[in-house]
């Protein structure tokens, strides 16, 4: 059988087992929509629809390697923040909790703006956030996505609260962990607001004139020193 057809079935065969895998938290969901490149999951509770694919390319903003993961729970380390990285002019920290940020079955990992005092009052974008879990037989990174992850003053963090099943690293332990290090990455495409806000009134016509004439008589024989006033008018109840 040729060499090139059985990479290609080996491949399939280790993508299916994994998105088997993680669709369990899925299971009351409509059936994912497979395409060439990618897997799109049903939306979740925020109406985001969550893409899944693989790529050669390591993250464009930040990379991590953390060694000894199995400790972090171990010694009751719930949540690891990360070094600063920065990523379309706002810095950022990837966020991970181990055993979950609800403590569940998941490891939960988030992206988290820093320094957002720093920020404009009304600051407010959406942005592409891709999160990378590196794949160490397939020398791959497994893509988790959605394309409008929104962030304000009231939401400075986002994430997946159920990135990936506690199930699937352990029993995937030499794909996902290697020597008990896994890696972690991030990319964000900042959707910058150039915002331009404009208020119309509209003033309701009335009958009453909206101007004033002033007749002066033989203007051109004014003396120039010498300055003329008119008379008191009214225009919309103010005196002029």
């Amino acid at each position: 059988m040729d060499e090139c057809y059985l990479t290609g079935l080996w491949f399939g065969l280790t993508m299916f087992k994994f998105l088997e895998e993680y669709y369990q938290f899925w299971s009351t969901r409509p059936t994912p929509v497979q395409t060439s490149t990618h897997v799109v999951l049903p939306a979740n509770d925020d109406n985001e629809s969550i893409v899944v694919e693989t790529r050669d390319v390591s993250p464009a903003h930040f990379e991590t390697r953390i060694k000894s993961f199995s400790l972090l729970s171990s010694i009751g380390i719930d949540k690891y923040e990360t070094r600063e990285f920065e990523a379309g002019d706002y810095k950022w920290r990837l966020v991970i909790y181990p055993g979950g940020k609800e403590k569940g079955d998941y490891i939960s990992v988030y992206l988290s703006l820093v320094d957002t005092n720093s920020l404009p009052l009304d600051w407010e974008f959406n942005a592409t956030c891709t999160v990378f879990l590196y794949d160490h037989i397939l020398d791959k990174y497994l893509c988790i996505r959605v394309n409008e992850g929104h962030f304000n003053k009231t939401t400075t963090e986002w994430g997946f609260p159920k990135f990936i099943p506690k199930k699937v690293l352990i029993d995937q332990s030499s794909r996902y962990i290697a020597d008990d290090s896994i890696v972690l990455g991030a990319e964000i495409l900042v959707i910058k607001r150039h915002r331009v806000i404009e208020t119309v009134t509209l003033l309701k016509t009335t009958e009453v004139p909206q101007k004033y004439e002033w007749k002066i008589q033989e203007f051109s024989k004014l003396e120039e020193d010498r300055v003329r006033i008119s008379e008191e008018f009214t225009i919309r109840d103010v005196n002029w």
